[in-house]
């Protein structure tokens, strides 16, 4: 059985304030990345099938 959903809640506050860290990309900068790849992935698994 294949994962058809997986939720992740994160919070990077910690990191920031303990580790100086610095997210390289903006939520919505990763999403608009994100999604078009999940969604050619997607039509390549079901062209397999």
């Amino acid at each position: 059985m294949e994962k058809v959903c997986v939720t992740h809640f994160t919070n990077i506050k910690d990191a920031e304030q303990d580790l100086g860290y610095k997210p390289l990309k903006t939520v919505a900068e990763a999403m608009e990345k994100c999604i078009p790849y999940c969604r050619e992935q997607l039509a390549i698994k079901k062209k397999k099938r």
